[in-house]
């Protein structure tokens, strides 16, 4: 790393670092996006004998995560590191590390102002690697249909994207957000923190923590399920968790095991509120993948093999996506470019990346392979582009300009988010610049 002393130790342990970029503060007050970053030398995990280290980065990798999220995959960060990348991921704002007292989780209007974080992210980079190596995008759900979108209003800034179980299309059928977007729309423009009712499963939530239902037995603590479930706490095993080796399963695999154990303060298990004005914003970016993107760089997309719903659990939620429909995702993935590759998952649970043992190295390998055919057999040096906090690559003083235009749009409009949107379009054509939308 350039300058471990810009970094602080990260929540998730020895090598892992994190650092807070302070973003344009919007009307709840101040606003930060945090950067996290893989440093596999630090990582008691990665290296050791017969597993040597790379010294030098073959490329730059920069996750994002989806709605209810945050960043704490890390098997995913150790398989891109062991590929020969720099992990990278970012806690948007009002998510995760950077949610902050006072704001509503999650709450955005327009999922284009999250390139100020995003262009945040990517001239970090530029800084740590001078611009040398290249960028691949990774967006999970939500976070693939922000990352779609955005390489569609900057051509050039990454040169591969991968997206696991990206929201692409609204569930159900196109019809569907056609019929409800204008509803949505009415009750954004009047009341855009409105709690619009939604389903509050937590099957997803069980799949990724190794739960199991609770044993007839549970109940008796002289019982031998009782027994059990104390034994599994006291060697660090869910207590509702399934018996991997009654099952056939890898008895040291953390999804049949320990499960993946998100922070409750980071990631509720039965989902957040979802709001008028987030949603309207998806539905937005919804339609414009289905009017066709003109994404220019290789982009491979990540889905479980089917879908699953129900009223009750049962242990295919374990095996298949429970948050999306996949099928609706296929149907738009040729809608993202010209050079698209769909992989189908079998046994993956919505986040491929937290499936079971052999899920998860099919999806790593997938995604190792990806990079080495599509991003360092086609790219020479200096690939990373460099951007202001809004938009337009960076010019020398283009952030100077950027901020004192955005604190003049502030002071006459008094909304932040829709003056991010006028400077943005200025500075295409005053400080120059990619395409923006």
């Amino acid at each position: 790393m350039k300058d471990r002393a810009a970094w602080d130790r990260d929540i998730l342990g020895p090598g892992f670092m994190s650092r807070t970029i302070d973003l344009h503060p919007d009307e709840e007050g101040p606003v930060a996006t945090t950067v996290v970053v893989h440093v596999p030398e630090d990582d008691p995990a990665m290296g050791g004998p017969g597993r040597p280290l790379r010294q030098h980065p073959d490329f730059v990798f920069l996750a994002i995560h989806g709605w209810n999220d945050y960043f704490y995959q890390v098997e995913l960060a150790r398989a891109v590191s062991a590929a020969g990348g720099r992990f990278y991921a970012v806690d948007l704002r009002k998510y995760g590390r950077s949610l902050r007292e006072g704001q509503t989780f999650g709450f955005i209007r327009d999922l284009a102002s999250y390139d100020e974080e995003i262009h945040a992210c990517t001239d970090l980079v530029y800084e740590e690697h001078r611009g040398r190596l290249p960028l691949v995008i990774y967006g999970h759900s939500t976070g693939g249909l922000v990352v779609a979108l955005w390489a569609d209003r900057h051509p050039g800034a990454a040169q591969g994207l991968v997206l696991n179980a990206p929201w692409l299309e609204y569930h159900g059928s196109t019809m569907a957000r056609q019929i409800g977007a204008p509803v949505v729309d009415m009750l954004a423009r009047l009341s855009p923190t409105s709690v619009i009712p939604s389903g509050d499963g937590d099957f997803y939530q069980r799949a990724i923590t190794a739960w199991r239902p609770p044993a007839a037995g549970d109940g008796d603590p002289d019982s031998a399920d009782a027994s059990a479930a104390a034994t599994a706490r006291a060697t660090g095993a869910a207590a509702n968790g399934p018996d991997p080796q009654a099952r056939g399963e890898d008895s040291d695999d953390p999804f049949w095991t320990t499960g993946w154990n998100p922070d409750p303060a980071f990631r509720t298990g039965t989902g957040a509120p979802v709001r008028a004005g987030w949603l309207s914003a998806i539905l937005a970016g919804h339609a414009r993948v289905s009017g066709g993107l003109a994404i220019d760089c290789p982009v491979l997309v990540l889905t479980s093999a089917r879908s699953i719903t129900g009223e009750t659990w049962t242990e295919g939620f374990r095996a298949a996506d429970s948050v999306l429909d996949v099928a609706q995702i296929w149907k738009r993935v040729p809608d993202l470019g010209a050079h698209t590759t769909l992989v189908k998952l079998e046994d993956a649970v919505h986040d491929v990346t937290l499936s079971r043992r052999d899920v998860r190295e099919r999806a790593f390998g997938e995604i190792t392979r990806f990079v080495r055919a599509y991003v360092l057999g086609r790219n020479g040096p200096e690939t990373t582009r460099r951007f202001d906090g809004v938009g337009a690559p960076r010019r020398d003083g283009a952030r100077e300009a950027i901020d004192g235009a955005w604190k003049r749009e502030t002071a006459r409009n008094g909304d932040g988010v829709s003056a991010l949107r006028r400077v943005d379009r200025a500075a295409d054509g005053e400080i120059g610049g990619g395409r923006s939308g």
